[in-house]
């Protein structure tokens, strides 16, 4: 009986402490929109896609990545469009959407991949 409340207790602050971490993820990406820090937003997409099960480049992982962001921060997000900004190497744009006070912020996210291995990263940031 007590290994039980032992390991029931542990169980309880892992997902608390992993569900803290995920709340300040969010708070960091908010923050980083509203005062346009690319490197914070950044850090916290990057963590997104570690987080996901392949971080292969493909629309179906964007997607993904998408519902994960709006998921975990009860945000809007959305895919505008996949592998459609002709750069070297091409991009693909998603939007997120924040509030702050009595304005809505959105910022549109690119997403681009590594040569050779076709891993998804953060591009950049911009309205």
């Amino acid at each position: 009986m007590r290994n039980l409340q032992v390991v029931l207790i542990a169980a309880l602050l892992f997902t608390s402490c992993k569900k803290e971490a995920e709340d300040k993820e969010c708070v960091s990406l908010k923050e980083g929109i509203t005062a346009n820090n690319i490197q914070q937003v950044k850090d916290v997409i990057t963590a997104f896609i570690n987080r996901l099960p392949s971080d292969d480049y493909t629309e179906v992982n964007i997607n993904k990545l998408v519902s994960a962001i709006s998921g975990q921060c009860g945000i809007n997000s959305g895919l505008y469009c996949f592998d459609c900004i002709n750069t070297l190497p091409s991009q693909t744009e998603i939007w997120i959407e924040i509030r702050s006070g009595s304005n809505t912020l959105r910022k549109t996210i690119d997403l681009t991949y590594t040569s050779g291995s076709n891993k998804m990263k953060f591009g950049n940031m911009h309205d």
